[in-house]
């Protein structure tokens, strides 16, 4: 999931190439990415692109930093499970519970209409 997040902000930081300089290479808005990764603030952003030879304007740079920080993604969403979700008990007692985990859960009480507007 986080490489398709990673290639939607590639694509979203070419587009925005795109859209102020009339450029779109996939291989600049990673690198772009990249060194958004290496930084703190937008203005080390613009410093480290223009050390780098990208002399962006400096509202291209903010716009893309901003774009790149609202876009990546957190580290507690890339562990996969949230730490205060816990697991279902599930138990395997045969190769169809391995094959079929959502079936294999405990059937729940289940609750009327009725009773549910009361």
């Amino acid at each position: 999931m986080d490489e398709l997040v990673h290639l939607q902000l590639i694509s979203k930081v070419c587009n925005e190439l795109d859209n102020h300089l009339g450029l779109s290479d996939k291989t600049l808005a990673e690198f772009i990415v990249h060194i958004a990764g290496e930084v703190k603030s937008s203005t080390d952003f613009n410093e480290k692109l223009a050390e780098n030879g990208a002399e962006f304007p400096s509202a291209l740079a903010e716009s893309i930093w901003r774009l790149i920080q609202a876009m990546k993604p957190s580290k507690a969403s890339s562990s996969g499970i949230k730490k205060d979700a816990e697991p279902a008990s599930i138990v395997p007692r045969d190769e169809r519970d391995i094959q079929f985990p959502g079936l294999a859960l405990k059937n729940s009480k289940t609750m009327s209409i009725a009773d549910a507007w009361e």
